[in-house]
């Protein structure tokens, strides 16, 4: 795993965070762990300038984006 972090391509590292909150190994992640997902990155880039409400309104506009309906 850190060497996926260190090395890994920014698709080899998305697909590692992804497959950490994929707990029942789905192919899918739910709303809000895509929004847990999220806030753990906003947390471990010490982006301390970005609040809950941010990463809500992110995951929001990303799902909206994404065409996905019915999300958090």
């Amino acid at each position: 795993m850190l060497i996926i972090f260190v090395k890994g391509s920014a698709e080899d590292k998305a697909q590692l965070m992804f497959d950490m909150y994929d707990i029942e190994r789905q192919g899918r992640i739910s709303a809000e762990e895509f929004k847990s997902m999220i806030a753990s990155m906003v947390d471990a880039a010490n982006a301390n300038d970005v609040s809950h409400s941010d990463v809500d309104q992110l995951v929001a506009t990303m799902l909206h984006s994404a065409g996905v309906k019915d999300h958090v």
